[in-house]
């Protein structure tokens, strides 16, 4: 039996000794595939269901997602994911993959064209993560695959595994082993372990200007592994522009620019729209969309709506929602606007905004919007217990200093060795 398979970038026919499964090789996402698939310890979208689910625990809000692939001649692949975080217990990801592979022709043995056929794959892949300590995220999935070639029909279930770690703030390490499991047609999965470290760098102050650096590898139990390179500059985290670049560790590029990647990404409010362009050596390019919606998290939503029914129409939140408003016909119209200090935020704004800057690495701002947060709330029992962490971690800190300058202080090394690093 003949089938196609896409390694990465190329479509290329490979006889039955081949790796089974191509859409299992399919990036998933524009803006991963726009940083080369270098996306391990990244992971921070729906995207974590195919490179890291540890990633999917990062998640705060649900999020949709939409993609499309062209390839050459009539192939294309299509996704549709969504992800749904469940508070402190973690986040649930599903998202339903189409590969397929365009008309084929078929011949008998003496090579007289006896019609064509459209072979492609059919994947189902449910996935979970969630934080398992302040640092460390672990994560899940399953997917159950379906592929049809002229009339043949074989099946597969498959697992992921991995873990992300943010060891320092705004470094991130990621591992997932990758494709591990069955099929009824005998084939080799594309087993492989991906290992990854990203890290953020602010250009600007309150990082309206940020550039995110990743590497990668995947590593293949069978087959080519490959190492791979990206970026993201991003502006008002709202502007995107990536590259990205992954090389064959066993075989010598084709072409010079094969394996480089180029995307660019718009987020407008909840909406965000990415592309990548993707050159795949003497076979061509790829051209990957995608579409994202990102809903609010259900206290945004809840602070939203107190808003409404106070009568506030005016929120100071990114994602909050504002009622609509009417004018009555024939009558004259009086607007009137109200701007909010930061001093008329609610505590659960603070709160929030204290829960933003925790996540991307700025302590000292997440403290003082805590402070700002129990202030304003005295009973709010989880900002008081953000607080006392965020106050445990800087004494941790501080004690260590001091073993520092007196290193034979065997009592405060004990005490400090029952502390995770």
């Amino acid at each position: 039996m003949v089938f196609m398979e896409q390694e990465g970038r190329a479509q290329t026919f490979y006889s039955a000794g081949s790796t089974a499964f191509p859409i299992l090789s399919v990036g998933l996402g524009a803006r991963a595939v726009g940083m080369g698939e270098s996306y391990t310890a990244v992971a921070d979208d729906l995207s974590a269901i195919h490179y890291n689910p540890a990633g999917l625990g990062q998640l705060k809000s649900p999020q949709l997602s939409l993609m499309h692939n062209s390839y050459l001649g009539s192939g294309f692949f299509e996704s549709i994911g969504t992800a749904y975080p469940l508070g402190e217990s973690g986040t649930l990801g599903l998202a339903f993959n189409y590969l397929n592979y365009g008309g084929i022709d078929k011949r008998d043995s003496l090579g007289n064209l006896q019609g064509t056929y459209t072979p492609f794959d059919i994947s189902l892949v449910g996935a979970y993560g969630f934080k398992l300590d302040k640092d460390l995220f672990l994560g899940f999935s399953s997917q159950w695959i379906r592929q049809e070639i002229n009339g043949v029909i074989h099946t597969g279930l498959l697992w992921d595994g991995g873990f992300l770690i943010t060891p320092f703030d705004r470094l991130s390490a990621g591992v997932n082993f990758k494709n591990l499991g069955v099929d009824s047609g005998g084939y080799n999965l594309p087993t492989e372990i991906w290992t990854g470290a990203a890290y953020r760098l602010g250009l600007a102050p309150d990082d309206v200007h940020t550039l995110l650096f990743s590497l990668n590898g995947a590593w293949a139990f069978q087959g080519v592994s490959r190492l791979m390179l990206g970026f993201e500059y991003a502006i008002e985290k709202c502007y995107f522009l990536r590259a990205g670049y992954v090389q064959d560790l066993q075989n010598d590029p084709s072409s010079s620019l094969k394996g480089l990647d180029f995307g660019a990404g718009l987020k407008l409010g909840i909406v965000q729209m990415d592309y990548s362009f993707s050159f795949v050596g003497d076979l061509g390019n790829v051209h990957r969309f995608s579409l994202s919606i990102f809903f609010p998290s259900a206290e945004k939503a809840a602070a939203a709506a107190k808003a409404a029914t106070t009568g506030n129409p005016i929120a100071n939140s990114e994602n909050s929602l504002a009622p609509p408003l009417t004018m009555p016909p024939n009558r004259p119209v009086m607007l009137k606007f109200q701007v909010k200090s930061q001093e008329d935020l609610t505590a659960q704004q603070f709160f929030d905004q204290a829960e933003e800057k925790l996540r991307l690495g700025l302590k000292q701002e997440a403290l003082d919007l805590y402070l700002k947060a129990v202030d304003k709330d005295p009973n709010f029992q989880q900002a008081w217990m953000s607080l006392g962490k965020l106050y445990f971690d800087k004494s941790l800190e501080t004690y260590r200093k001091v073993l520092e300058m007196d290193p034979k202080n065997d009592k405060l090394r004990e005490w400090l060795g029952h502390f995770k690093q």
